[in-house]
C-alpha cells in the first residue's frame, strides 16, 4: 500500500539543481534573477494560473500521451515503467540547453515531478503529476 503524504507545494523542485530551475523558469517565461526558493515559489504559483492550459497546448502529443499515461496510473507511477514508454535523456544545464526528451520536456514546464517513495519495503524512482495540476491537465488533454 502506498501512503501518500502531502507536501509543501514545490518542495520536490527545491532540490532541483539550481540551472534546472533556471531552465524551468526560461521556459515559462519568469525572471531568472533572485534565489532558487523565491524562483520555485514563482514557478508554483505560474503554473497554477490559467497559463497552464496555454503551456499544454504547446506540448508535443508524445508529452501529452507521457502525462496520459501517468494520470491514469492514479497521478504517479514508477519512473522505469514511464522511461520504458518514452524517451529520456537528463541533461544538467537546462537554463542554457533544454531537455529535448519527451519526459525532459514535461519536467522542464514543470508539470512532471521526480523523486522517491517507499513501496511495499523497497524505494523507487517515481514519477508524479503534482495533485494541483492533475485535473487541469485531464482536461486539457482528453
Amino acid at each position: 500500500m502506498v501512503k501518500r503524504v502531502k507536501k509543501k507545494k514545490g518542495a520536490n523542485m527545491n532540490k532541483y539543481p539550481a540551472q534546472w530551475v533556471d531552465g524551468i523558469c526560461k521556459a515559462l517565461g519568469i525572471a531568472v534573477q533572485g534565489e532558487k526558493r523565491e524562483k520555485v515559489k514563482l514557478i508554483v504559483e505560474t503554473r497554477q494560473s490559467r497559463e497552464i492550459q496555454a503551456i499544454l497546448e504547446k506540448l508535443p502529443q508524445r508529452c501529452k500521451e507521457a502525462l496520459k499515461l501517468v494520470l491514469e496510473k492514479g497521478g504517479w507511477v514508477k519512473y522505469s515503467e514511464l522511461a520504458s514508454g518514452f524517451d529520456d535523456e537528463i541533461t544538467y544545464g537546462w537554463d542554457e540547453d533544454p531537455p529535448k526528451s519527451t519526459i525532459g520536456i514535461i519536467r522542464l514546464h514543470a508539470l512532471l515531478l521526480v523523486g522517491r517513495m517507499g513501496i511495499s519495503g523497497r524505494m523507487y524512482k517515481i514519477a508524479v503529476v503534482p495533485l494541483e495540476l492533475q485535473e487541469v491537465i485531464e482536461k486539457v488533454i482528453s
